[in-house]
């Protein structure tokens, strides 16, 4: 075989393995599984859970604030178990993690030396404040890329004005078991869910809503649909008698007081000759012929069972699984939460100026009225544009708050969507490709906002005013 040969089958090997990962995967395996890959509800508040935990009792939050609490742990964890490498801070000859942790903050401790000048408020707060605003971050962004980290939560009723799927009871392995949306086909973006949805699916849970409980069943919605075959009856015509009987309750055009309820259906209802050979191996025609060998044109034997479909699926839908759910994840990435970005973007701005004034005095305010600049206009008529110059300096001041805090949301929930739609449209491989993004772009935010609050703490300890005034006794 020659080279040319061996890299032809290669290729070929990594085309038919691209094609099984990102079309047999997300479009053909995971659909026919009930399990194919949605998109989540995509919200910028962070979604409210209901906790019960053991002791507290009733906790109502959110998501982001667990995403906090789980940076919050990473931080402790990392600082115990430097703690414990350097023996409680005494080992002179550094291991591993003493060392790698030593790196981290010595490179840290560099960067605000050759950025802001070395005094006692800058090692003592300026450098602890910088290093925790970063490894904080670091442990945020990061720790929302952890498994389980907005994948596993609590399904519920779907809220109104978003979207929401049926749900199908899984066993887990030694627990009393759980629950996934029930997703049947790819690319499947779900239902709009409705104030009527939503409290027709509390009505099976909670009795405060019993008054929009499904008081009519539709036997079209939750049950196994059986045709005895009669005489004459082929695949083809079976097919169309149930398409037929679909559009008109659909339709809602049989007479008040029929067995069937109207309903709206949500999913295409079709029948075909293939699927219900799919559904039924042993079926059999009258030519002798049986499975997949049945022509839909050949007339079945008569007195046939056959199931024409699994669950036919409308709304509203008759059971709990059939009601419209979502999935709430219990942990969320904490820096996609405005909150948390604008209050470190308060903090940031509250240190900035407290450099500023204990480093200048009440002269810091002179960086944005610039009364010196119009104390000296006889002998410098310029100094004019630099007190308009300090006025722009309120409004941009102000606008630290705005883009240190809109940046870093903006950077890391973007990250978050991307990946999910991908994930949505590949399901596999390609996603892992964000993954890695996401790894850069949360360590490059975590050093964007830490670096910016050291800077503009430095520029603030750095005086505006240039005296050119002498006094009598230089004469």
């Amino acid at each position: 075989m020659t080279t040319n040969q061996r890299g032809c089958l290669t290729l070929l090997g990594m085309v038919l393995f691209g094609i099984f990962i990102c079309a047999g995967i997300p479009f053909i395996l995971l659909p026919s599984m009930s399990a194919g890959v949605t998109l989540p509800v995509i919200t910028v508040p962070g979604e409210p859970l209901h906790l019960v935990l053991p002791i507290i009792g009733k906790v109502d939050t959110v998501n982001t604030v667990m995403g906090m609490l789980l940076a919050d742990a990473i931080v402790l964890l990392l600082a115990f178990l430097a703690w414990r490498a350097s023996k409680g801070w005494t080992n002179k000859v550094p291991g591993r993690g003493q060392g790698a942790m030593e790196v981290l903050v010595d490179g840290l401790w560099g960067l605000t030396k050759s950025m802001a000048p070395n005094t006692p408020p800058v090692r003592n707060i300026l450098f602890p404040l910088m290093a925790t605003i970063f490894i904080f971050l670091l442990a945020a962004n990061w720790g929302k890329l952890l498994p389980g980290v907005e994948s596993v939560g609590f399904i519920h009723c779907g809220y109104e004005g978003f979207t929401g799927f049926p749900r199908d009871e899984v066993a887990l392995q030694n627990t009393a078991g759980g629950y996934q949306l029930r997703v049947e086909s790819p690319l499947d973006g779900g239902v709009a869910t409705t104030y009527e949805t939503y409290t027709q699916c509390n009505s099976f849970k909670n009795s405060e809503y019993a008054a929009y409980a499904v008081t009519e069943l539709d036997p079209f919605l939750d049950k196994q649909q059986v045709h005895v075959v009669e005489e004459g009856d082929t695949l083809a015509s079976i097919a169309e008698a149930w398409n037929t009987e679909v559009e008109e309750i659909v339709a809602g055009g049989l007479p008040e007081g029929e067995k069937y309820a109207k309903y709206q259906s949500y999913r295409d209802v079709d029948f075909t000759a293939v699927g219900i050979i799919a559904l039924n191996q042993g079926i059999q025609d009258e030519e002798g012929h049986s499975g997949a060998e049945v022509d839909a044109e050949a007339p079945l034997v008569a007195g046939q069972e056959l199931v024409v479909r699994e669950r036919l699926v409308g709304v509203p839908a008759t059971t709990v699984d059939n009601q419209l759910y979502a999935v709430t994840p219990f942990v969320r990435g904490a820096a996609t939460d405005l909150n948390l970005t604008i209050g470190l973007s308060i903090i940031s701005f509250i240190a900035i100026q407290a450099f500023g004034i204990g480093t200048l005095g009440l002269n810091y305010f002179q960086k944005f009225i610039n009364v010196h600049a119009l104390g000296t206009l006889s002998k410098n008529p310029l100094g004019a544009i630099d007190f308009i110059a300090g006025l722009f300096e309120i409004v941009s001041e102000i606008g630290k708050l705005v883009s240190l805090s809109f940046r870093l949301f903006g950077a890391i929930f973007a990250g978050g969507l991307l990946y999910a739609v991908f994930l949505f449209l590949f399901g596999a491989v390609i996603p892992v490709v964000i993954l890695g993004l996401e790894i850069i772009v949360g360590g490059a935010q975590a050093a964007v906002f830490s670096v910016l609050t050291l800077i503009f703490c430095a520029q603030a300890m750095v005086s505006h005013v240039h005296d050119d005034d002498h006094g009598d006794g230089h004469h």
